[in-house]
């Protein structure tokens, strides 16, 4: 659906489920599955050949930039752009037009990436909104200070538990703000806030930014977050109870 969007119509979309740049397991350290990874997205793109790769994902941005090509050797012979960096750019061309503004106050959750990207690239979603007709409500603490969205609190004790409180957490600090809507950019965050939201009444609405960019440009797009987020957050729950209650641990080597 996001990606289906008029604002998005030009490039052509690629993408399959593991067809991955290895993030979550960088955020583990598990290196050895980051590295294969690596390389197996280095040889698709070859293949491919591309002359320029637009990120969808801020995460994937990050990693394709300039974590792969680091420690892990990746070569990409192409130009990475963010999709901030398309969006914007299409604005300043007259390729999109907004025409009916948001009109509302909203409040961003920082994806974690764009945190290490540094505040120009945070600038950026914050920007388009604006454009848009947004007003920017900042959370306490925000940008390169802000707390997780929920997503990484999981993984200390692999517990989805752990997760929806973070998610709880994100959405109490978002309703202090006072915004009529909360705005995450990263998809990651965008699910798991839109979990939490039904187990947590805040008066508030949640939508991705492309949701907002859309109806800003004459468009009706509405995800159906909420059945998708309780399906995964079922699903999950369902798949962990066993682990949850097991007295069983793993202790890594000293």
């Amino acid at each position: 659906e996001l990606l289906n969007i008029p604002i998005l119509k030009g490039p052509k979309i690629i993408g399959e489920p593991d067809f991955c740049c290895g993030e979550e397991y960088y955020r583990m350290g598990v290196f050895d599955r980051v590295k294969k990874l690596s390389d197996d997205m280095e040889k698709r793109y070859r293949k491919i050949k591309p002359a320029r790769v637009i990120m969808f994902c801020t995460a994937g941005f990050n990693m394709q930039k300039n974590v792969l090509p680091g420690p892990f050797g990746a070569k990409f012979d192409f130009e990475i752009i963010s999709i901030f960096d398309f969006l914007l750019d299409k604005l300043d061309r007259g390729e999109i037009e907004f025409t009916r503004p948001v009109g509302k106050k909203i409040v961003l959750q920082e994806a974690c990436h764009a945190k290490v990207l540094g505040n120009d690239f945070m600038e950026k979603p914050r920007e388009l909104l604006r454009r848009a007709g947004a007003e920017i409500i900042e959370m306490n603490p925000g940008r390169e200070k802000q707390v997780c969205c929920g997503a990484a609190d999981s993984i200390r004790r692999c517990n989805p538990m752990d997760m929806w409180k973070g998610a709880i957490r994100q959405w109490r600090q978002a309703r202090e703000t006072g915004a009529d809507i909360y705005v995450p950019y990263c998809a990651t965050c965008y699910l798991v806030i839109s979990m939490a939201s039904r187990k947590y009444s805040s008066g508030m609405e949640c939508k991705h930014y492309l949701e907002l960019l859309d109806h800003a440009a004459g468009g009706s797009l509405e995800l159906q977050s909420r059945k998708r987020a309780e399906k995964i957050k079922t699903t999950t729950m369902r798949s962990s109870v066993g682990r949850m209650i097991s007295r069983k641990r793993i202790y890594p080597e000293p």
